[in-house]
């Protein structure tokens, strides 16, 4: 009776450890935010800081006219070009779904989102940072 009821406390404290471990997530830092109208062929969105240590990011974009619409992940790099981390294209006026999380490694640096598409294109494109 005993060896039972030790068994199910044991199982109990697992099921608790590893739900536990599942659910902690990292901290949304900011989300940059682009929109791409009709009259441009890109846009960007405002600039996320990552300070101190390095986290992940994730990206999705929609087509508001049925046009192609690119949204990129950017990171600035001070004297050169900003560096594009992540790319998803879509034609589509449903979100596209969140891209599985992608290391952000460089520490006190911006990050953001650029938004690209023809001059007809119309969308929109979201970068969220966590910590």
């Amino acid at each position: 009776m005993k060896k039972t009821n030790l068994s199910k406390i044991f199982f109990l404290v697992a099921v608790c450890v590893i739900i536990g471990s599942v659910t902690v997530s990292a901290a949304l830092i900011g989300t940059s935010s682009a929109t791409l109208s009709d009259t441009q062929t890109s846009s960007t969105g405002n600039l996320v800081a990552l300070w101190g240590t390095s986290g992940t990011g994730r990206l999705r974009v929609i087509s508001y006219n049925g046009e192609s619409v690119t949204a990129k992940a950017m990171k600035v790099r001070v004297a050169w070009f900003d560096q594009t981390l992540e790319t998803v294209q879509t034609n589509s006026n449903i979100w596209t779904a969140w891209t599985p999380p992608f290391p952000l490694s460089t520490v006190d640096v911006g990050y953001y989102v650029r938004v690209e598409g023809d001059k007809s294109a119309k969308g929109k494109g979201e970068f969220e940072v966590y910590q």
